[in-house]
């Protein structure tokens, strides 16, 4: 569900940038580039996966994406902007290595595998939805607010499931 909402903003965040903040194609380009990079904070998420329970980082990610795409929504300057690629890089890098880590603090290294190739087809799914709903939803309202709700809508709803997620026990 956040791969669609996450992909759905990444995708959208160079045109949207370039038509309501007043940014360049340039100044757009870079702030996708480096949130692009920063989406490579592994380590960092690594250590925060071991320091704090894992289930609730993740609550906070999807809760902190929320704001992000609020904050993207507001923001009228070039500052603004890279501060937005800045965190928008370090939260998507939260939301995909604490994901494996859930699986396998959940399900255990001996089902690790087969967990992950079960979800893989949905979070594909995802990231082919993301940009075709996003694109869709500005074509059939000439304003990105569409894909705005439904992003945040998507984070909000995967927090809750998050949060009533509890961890499985061993039989």
């Amino acid at each position: 569900m956040f791969t669609m909402a996450s992909t759905g903003i990444s995708f959208n965040i160079v045109p949207y940038m370039q038509e309501n903040t007043g940014l360049s194609s340039a100044q757009a380009i870079g702030v996708l580039s480096l949130s692009t990079a920063l989406a490579l904070a592994n380590p960092i998420w690594g250590y925060v996966s071991n320091t704090v329970n894992p289930r609730y980082s993740m609550i906070a990610v999807t809760v902190f994406m929320s704001l992000l795409i609020i904050y993207l929504s507001i923001l009228k300057s070039v500052p603004a902007a890279y501060t937005f690629g800045v965190l928008w890089g370090i939260g998507m890098g939260g939301l995909e290595v604490l994901t494996y880590v859930l699986l396998a603090r959940y399900f255990g290294r001996a089902s690790f595998g087969s967990i992950t190739g079960a979800i893989r087809p949905f979070e594909a799914a995802g990231l082919g939805l993301g940009p075709i709903l996003g694109g869709a939803l500005f074509d059939l309202t000439g304003t990105y607010h569409g894909l705005f709700i439904v992003s945040i809508s998507a984070f909000i709803v995967a927090g809750v499931l998050l949060f009533l997620a509890v961890q499985p026990t061993k039989p």
